[in-house]
């Protein structure tokens, strides 16, 4: 199974959504959508490392459910994504993005390892 996963770049630094081939009708409906809204989304060359979401610990204290249980992902189309199980967050691999292209069509971009860029705004 190949690894689905999208760096979203915006305002507060680089974040990194993963999912599983699953769910891609619903992300190929976010992108869609995001799209629409001028969003541009590139596809790169498969990265595989660091992009697995985190396993799974028992808690050894219900203490322990407290801490670092934050999480913000500023667009509310991904977020309720992320929020729903759809998607699991990772932290953004520091290789480098190669062989970039700009693709148009959301199904392809669901079904890869892409970055999104915002539209640009004039001051």
């Amino acid at each position: 199974m190949s690894i689905r996963a999208l760096t979203i770049l915006n305002d507060q630094g680089d974040q990194t959504i993963v999912w599983t081939e699953d769910r891609d009708a619903e992300m190929e409906a976010i992108i869609a959508k995001k799209m629409a809204q001028g969003v541009r989304f590139f596809i790169i060359e498969p990265r595989a490392f660091g992009l697995l979401p985190p396993k799974e610990k028992k808690l050894a204290k219900a203490t322990d459910a407290k801490k670092h249980r934050s999480l913000s992902v500023k667009d509310e189309d991904f977020a309720a994504f992320v929020g729903m199980d759809g998607a699991d967050v990772v932290k953004t691999p520091a290789e480098s993005v190669r062989g970039t292209r700009l693709s148009e069509d959301p199904a392809e971009v669901a079904k890869s390892q892409a970055v999104g860029t915002k539209p640009m705004k004039g001051g």
